[in-house]
């Protein structure tokens, strides 16, 4: 086997690290989707549903990629397969979430009490978040596709 690279302890100890943090912000993103859902009229229901599914979807997400990092840490392909796995399914999730955000924020802040322009500036903020979540996925697939770190890991 190849000596370890950099970049597998990296993204080992990253992956470890926002698994546990991002899983754990998730879990709680559950509780406060399902108890919105049980206080919002009509409309935003279906809106706090999906968001409920998509927590908990990110915290699946979150123990794969925690996993992924155990493993790259051990040296085993199996990590940076399941970091790769974590890479496309985020991604995936990322545009689910965006998409919901889409349709569904629009109708939310529409109905908020509060100006226009706070309105809008809450929104430009959540859009914001939702690209800056693409980042992180992105880099994971660009350095866990490179030669050098699959070498290591075989």
């Amino acid at each position: 086997m190849a000596p370890q690279t950099k970049a597998s302890k990296v993204f080992g100890i990253l992956n470890i690290v926002f698994g546990v943090i991002c899983g754990g912000c998730s879990g709680f993103g559950i509780f406060a989707n399902l108890g919105a859902l049980a206080l919002v009229p009509g409309d935003l229901k279906t809106y706090f549903l999906i968001m409920s599914i998509i927590s908990g979807l990110l915290i699946l997400m979150y123990i794969l990629l925690l996993v992924g990092g155990i493993g790259l840490l051990m040296s085993r392909t199996w990590g940076r397969t399941l970091s790769l796995v974590y890479g496309v399914v985020a991604i995936l999730l990322n545009i689910a979430n965006l998409l919901a955000q889409t349709v569904f924020v629009p109708v939310s802040l529409s109905t908020s009490s509060g100006s226009e322009a706070e309105a809008i500036g809450r929104g430009i903020g959540m859009m914001i978040a939702m690209v800056v979540m693409f980042i992180y996925p992105i880099i994971v697939l660009v350095f866990m596709s490179k030669p050098n770190v699959k070498a290591a890991l075989k």
